[in-house]
């Protein structure tokens, strides 16, 4: 499925609405980007600027309970963060794999989004901790994906959610983890209602062409991310250049999904990754996966935010996106 425009704007350019709270950004940044940065300083950077708006009562929906919780994989401590409505359960289970380049983004971080996709699709979120990358490179995060998986259908029960109703969404880099994960949960023959990808990377840089992508020269970047930006992003989740090779991470080189989960995936059209998301979807389909696949005119990368931002904060066509997203989620995990 595809969201048209009909209002007689330019879908290639900006909501300007989009520019709100510009200026607060830009100090926190103070002229550099994110790839200008060592993780470290990335990962600081990244949490002050989702503090923005942090104590407003849409970061901060009320729902029935909030846990924290943590599983053992690849030697490692994985921490859970568990949402429950406040409706009465059992509730389908959105396990929730957040963005920020395998580098940056935490549960913490993610809190208002988590919080938001409770409320609106009525479902427990598990949101996953994943290690972040250099210090814990693919196939690491991956791999504590696909176990985060397990872990959710064996407890998520004592937490009101239903273990036979899954779903894996991710944002960004998250979207990828999520479609890397489904798709080895139907390897490993686990079961999951769907998939919900939002504006994911799915191709090492290098390999566009390739997966039949449009190579990054072609590509209109001045919203982002960059190929500078995803450079480094990938620069830092492949500790083996070898690795841009591994169908768990560059997803588009993986040629029969059959069997995977059904997926609703969404995309701004002026985001970078709009293209390899719709890629995505279309593979699916093409191995006779039920895939839906929305794009959203004048947005870039990162609109999901929106949805816990306050109006005089954020863009109204953000939010509706945003909204919409949800309520495509809320459908698919109760498919």
């Amino acid at each position: 499925m595809f969201i048209e425009e009909f209002d007689g704007l330019d879908p290639m350019e900006p909501d300007p609405e989009l520019s709100r709270g510009f200026a607060e950004r830009a100090k926190i940044l103070n002229g550099r980007w994110f790839s200008d940065m060592t993780p470290a300083e990335a990962r600081a950077t990244f949490a002050r600027l989702q503090a923005l708006h942090r104590d407003t009562p849409e970061a901060r929906r009320e729902i029935g309970e909030v846990s924290d919780a943590a599983f053992e994989a690849e030697g490692l401590r994985v921490g859970v963060r568990v949402y429950r409505p406040r409706t009465p359960g059992p509730h389908p289970v959105v396990v929730f794999f957040h963005g920020g380049g395998w580098v940056f983004g935490s549960v913490d971080t993610y809190d208002p989004t988590a919080r938001a996709i409770c409320e609106v699709c009525d479902v427990v979120v598990a949101s996953v901790d994943y290690p972040l990358a250099p210090e814990h490179p693919f196939p690491t995060p991956f791999l504590c994906c696909v176990a985060s998986v397990e872990w959710v259908k064996q407890n998520i029960a004592a937490f009101g959610g239903d273990p036979d109703a899954v779903v894996v969404m991710g944002d960004s880099a998250g979207a990828n983890l999520a479609g890397a994960t489904a798709l080895e949960c139907t390897r490993r023959g686990i079961e999951l209602t769907g998939q919900a990808i939002v504006y994911g990377p799915f191709a090492h840089i290098g390999l566009a062409e390739e997966v039949g992508l449009r190579p990054w020269a072609e590509r209109d970047q001045r919203f982002g991310p960059t190929l500078t930006a995803t450079s480094w992003y990938w620069g830092n989740y492949l500790a083996d250049a070898a690795h841009a090779r591994d169908e768990r991470a560059s997803v588009l080189l993986q040629e029969d999904m059959k069997g995977a989960p059904p997926a609703v995936i969404t995309a701004g059209v002026l985001d970078t990754f709009c293209e390899e998301s719709r890629a995505y979807g279309h593979r699916l389909a093409d191995s006779g996966v039920k895939a839906s696949i929305t794009r959203y005119p004048r947005l870039p990368h990162g609109y999901l935010t929106h949805v816990s931002l306050p109006r005089e904060h954020r863009s109204q066509l953000a939010y509706e996106a945003s909204m919409h997203t949800l309520g495509k989620v809320r459908e698919l995990a109760r498919s």
